[in-house]
């Protein structure tokens, strides 16, 4: 809707900027899909090979997205390069790294260790003593006194 209802561009850097292109994006996607439909289904109509379909994908593809065009091989080769890197950087060394807080935490965990501890101790404390039967006093009459 922002889209639809702009007035101006927004200026370069702008999130608004990154929304812009993606719906335009986005757009181009949904026509190129209408338009290779209507071609599939033309194509299908007339009987026409595989072989030409697929060659009036591409000119279809091609004339939507001319900039796509070499963007598969560009990506391959990039990642290529990146793993070419990292090979040449060698194995990795896993360094063990020191938590500044850690004797916070065993201090927290040893005080829990002891509460449960005499919790445990207390529980088996209860269960072992006597307990008295309750005795009963005199009954309170009920009503008015």
């Amino acid at each position: 809707m922002v889209y639809d209802k702009a007035t101006r561009v927004p200026a370069p850097g702008d999130p608004m900027e990154i929304i812009f292109l993606l719906i335009w994006k986005m757009r181009q996607d949904i026509e190129f899909q209408k338009s290779r439909s209507t071609l599939q289904a033309l194509l299908n109509q007339k009987g026409a090979e595989s072989k030409h379909i697929e060659e009036a994908f591409d000119d279809l593809k091609n004339a939507f997205f001319p900039h796509d065009k070499n963007q598969k091989k560009q990506e391959i080769g990039d990642m290529r390069q990146t793993m070419m890197r990292e090979i040449a950087r060698g194995a990795l060394a896993v360094i063990p790294t020191v938590d500044p807080d850690r004797h916070k935490v065993s201090n927290r965990l040893a005080k829990g260790h002891e509460r449960l501890v005499t919790r445990q101790q207390q529980m088996i404390d209860l269960s072992q003593a006597q307990v008295l039967p309750q005795t009963t006093g005199p009954r309170r009459r009920r009503g008015a006194s």
